[in-house]
């Protein structure tokens, strides 16, 4: 055998095509997979269809509460002055300690009992139950309760409006189905409660419903996370109070009960401040009402046992300013006693007691501390309720008590002082007037001393009933701190919104398929484009053709592919000029790295294409592991072959075959198979039937095995002009192209090209000929078209 050619092969492809994205070709691409987008696209749409129908909706409900700041007890200028002077008037109220109040345990708690939001009624239905707040059928009284009761569910059916039956449900399994009254007490394991018909009872007859119970404390702390109470603006005490609530009539029954509530309590402990102010001022009245009654009747005893009528004038002045001294004596004495009370307080250690009221110290100083000090310990007791007290966040406020408390020290020093210093200078005054009056006779001396203590009393007396009808007026028409400015009301739909979930349904639908073909095209292992080959190797691509979905394998002349003939024609014209333009005897070696990638196609349709032109053409399939040339002409399978005939068991004129698609046409099976068929290919006598053939066909076509499996291709390409490598889109591995180009860089192959075989059209972004070849009506083939939707996908 011939030694093989070294020529030198030019290269004709070029590295300055455009590698810039091209969206036209990129679109195309995923269009060819239209029917995985409309897939993915039916799937989402109906996934939100349901999702819409399903879910339950979402409201944010608000409410706006005004804080007053100027918290007078009544709008009574007088009644105002008499409520801080006897200290019960409050001070302004701050924000952020209101805001604690609202969220507080207890008064959450009050409306979670009030509304009982443990108790859930819900319509029994499958799928979407109906919530029947506001018009349930029945309503539960809890008369007492224990932990188990978180979870418990019930079936209630409605028999009529006196008569029910009762399923408790436990997972899936139905316990007890009992009939029971209204009204009835019912003991279970979680407590003893009872069922009440409601004005809704009628609509439900004959139906049932689902009743859900939950644990108070676990409901109670679930809200407290949900109401939001917030400042809406720091230049002004309005407070904003929301929840999201899936019913609307549930979350305003909510905050607007929380309001009530909390109006409710703040009003208690204003209450609470005058009722202790009231019961100072009925003991002091009880206590001067019985003094008043003995000296009166002490006045009485007198006249009548000495018989006095008249006081002169002169003694009459000497003891109205004695009167008058002893009156101011006394009032300075009721302070020091006010004051030594006060001291007494703010130096021990309680704080559960009243503080003190500064009644008749007229100092303003100590006035605002002592009600300072008043608000302090309201607080700390409002704080009591809901916290222990030994928690931290009593520091600030217990450092704020002791702070008012040493102020009041140093303030109540200041005034006993002043009423000392008052208190011995009255006393020297009434020594004065004791000595004046020294020379008034007895009897009127003593009458006068009776009627002056009648006269301080009464006056005493009567000034404690009067301001205890104001300060009872002044209870009697208390009103809440907090003024509503907007109730409770539902805003639109929050969720779920339907433009929003369609849209990610949309864009599910064409994300989905996306991200699948990039995960297939990132994990495919395969040649996808032509770029990648001329990215890998330097190999030119002498043509690409097109995949080939017909039963029939030969296209050419068939008219069921225009595209792809004339693909072959480009091929055979390329051939032609790879040949030099030599007219007989030319000889084209295909081969490939791995079967199944189209060498028999590509050998088979090149040939026919070549036969139609005129030229006289033998196929000669080498493979002689496996038969492929015989099955795509539909040859009739004869007992010799090629390796027949190198064996000499068979003549050259017995082993060629005429195909049916053209007189000029002929195939050399590969015969027997032989254990030894490479040795076979370097016999002598193969090259001599070569020769011979090159004088009788004008083109010879030789299809070999493999090169990566077997070396039987560069054996062959010493007798071949030229050589075709086909790669087959999407079927040989992009690991073949370093090898590719390895076996054209020492020029193994003479002239190799490479054949881009099977190539997917729409996919690859290939329009080859589009629009210019006429469409040739197709009969209608229902398994292909099926296989070319499927294929899509």
């Amino acid at each position: 055998m011939h030694s093989k050619k070294t020529d030198n092969y030019p290269m004709v492809r070029s590295f300055n095509e455009d590698d810039s994205f091209k969206p036209r070709e990129t679109i195309s691409k995923y269009l060819y997979h239209w029917p995985l987008f409309l897939l993915a696209l039916l799937f989402t749409f109906s996934v939100a269809v349901v999702y819409l129908k399903l879910a339950k909706p979402v409201y944010d409900v608000t409410a706006e509460l005004l804080i007053k700041e100027d918290n007078t007890v009544t709008n009574n200028s007088r009644a105002a002055s008499v409520l801080q002077e006897l200290d019960i008037s409050e001070t302004d109220k701050l924000v952020d300690n209101e805001i604690e109040v609202i969220k507080s345990r207890n008064l959450i708690s009050q409306v979670v009992n009030d509304l009982q939001l443990w108790a859930t009624y819900q319509s029994n239905k499958r799928i979407a139950k109906e919530n029947l707040y506001g018009k349930s059928p029945v309503k539960i009284t809890l008369l007492t309760s224990n932990p188990k009761i978180e979870g418990k569910n019930f079936v209630i059916f409605i028999k009529d409006t006196t008569t029910f039956y009762l399923t408790e449900k436990k997972g899936a399994q139905s316990v007890a189905n009992k009939e029971y009254k209204f009204g009835t007490v019912i003991h279970s394991d979680f407590g003893t409660w009872k069922l009440d018909v409601t004005p809704h009872a009628s609509e439900y007859f004959d139906n049932s419903i689902m009743m859900s119970l939950r644990d108070v404390n676990a409901v109670i702390t679930e809200y407290q996370k949900q109401i939001t109470v917030a400042l809406v603006n720091k230049k002004s005490p309005t407070i904003g109070l929301s929840i999201t609530e899936q019913i609307p009539d549930r979350g305003k029954d909510i905050l607007n009960h929380l309001i009530t509530v909390y109006n409710l309590a703040t009003i208690a402990d204003k209450n609470r401040i005058t009722q202790s102010t009231l019961r100072f001022i009925d003991s002091r009245i009880s206590t001067v009402s019985l003094e008043l009654d003995s000296v009166e009747h002490q006045a009485e005893v007198f006249k009548s046992n000495r018989g006095i009528t008249d006081i002169n004038s002169k003694s009459r002045v000497s003891l109205e300013d004695q009167q008058d001294n002893v009156r101011r004596l006394n009032e300075a004495r009721v302070k020091l006693q006010v004051a030594g009370t006060i001291e007494n307080y703010v130096n021990s250690n309680a704080h559960n007691k009243s503080v003190p009221s500064t009644f008749g110290i007229d100092d303003p100083g100590l006035n605002s501390l002592v009600e300072k000090l008043t608000m302090l310990e309201l607080d700390r007791d409002g704080m009591l309720a809901n916290t222990p007290e030994n928690n931290p966040i009593f520091d600030p406020i217990n450092s704020q008590i002791e702070a008012a408390k040493a102020a009041i020290r140093v303030k109540i020093t200041n005034v006993k002082a002043g009423l000392l210093s008052t208190l011995e200078q009255l006393q020297g005054y009434k020594s004065s007037f004791d000595q004046a009056i020294r020379n008034i006779p007895t009897q009127e001396r003593e009458f006068i001393g009776i009627q002056r203590q009648q006269n301080l009393l009464e006056n005493l007396y009567n000034y404690l009933l009067k301001n205890r009808e104001q300060i009872s007026l002044s209870y009697a028409s208390t009103i809440a701190d907090a003024r509503i400015i907007d109730s409770a009301y539902a805003g639109p739909l929050k969720w779920p919104n339907k433009m929003l979930v369609l849209g990610m349904a949309l864009i599910g639908g064409l994300v989905l398929p996306i991200m699948l073909l990039l995960f297939r095209q990132v994990f495919n292992d395969c040649i996808a484009s032509r770029k990648e080959i001329e990215n890998a190797t330097e190999a030119p691509i002498v043509a690409e053709v097109n995949a080939v979905y017909a039963r029939n394998q030969i296209i050419i002349l068939d008219q069921s592919d225009v595209e792809v003939e004339e693909q072959f024609r480009f091929l055979r014209t390329k051939i032609l000029l790879q040949h030099n333009n030599n007219e007989k005897g030319r000889v084209t070696l295909i081969t490939s790295t791995v079967a199944r990638e189209g060498k028999a196609f590509i050998g088979s349709n090149l040939g026919a294409s070549l036969a139609v032109s005129g030229r006289k053409v033998i196929i000669i399939d080498l493979d002689l592991r496996r038969q492929r040339i015989a099955k795509i002409f539909d040859l009739p399978q004869l007992s010799v072959g090629l390796s027949d005939h190198l064996k000499q068991e068979a003549t050259f004129k017995e082993i060629v075959q005429v195909t049916h698609v053209h007189p000029d046409l002929h195939v050399i099976s590969n015969g027997h198979v032989t254990h030894y068929p490479t040795e076979l290919i370097e016999h002598l006598d193969f090259e001599n039937m070569i020769r011979m053939m090159r004088s009788n066909y004008d083109d010879i076509i030789i299809i070999s095995p493999p090169l990566k499996l077997v070396t039987d291709a560069i054996i062959l390409s010493g007798l071949s002009g030229v050589c075709l490598y086909v790669v087959r889109h999407n079927f040989s591995k992009r690991a073949f192209l370093p090898y590719i180009n390895r076996i054209f860089q020492s020029n193994d192959l003479n002239k190799m090209n490479i054949v881009f075989n099977g190539i997917r059209e729409k996919p690859a972004g290939y329009d080859y000929g589009k629009g210019y070849y006429p469409k040739i009506k197709q009969p209608f083939d229902l398994i292909k078209l099926l296989k070319d939707f499927l294929r899509r996908f």
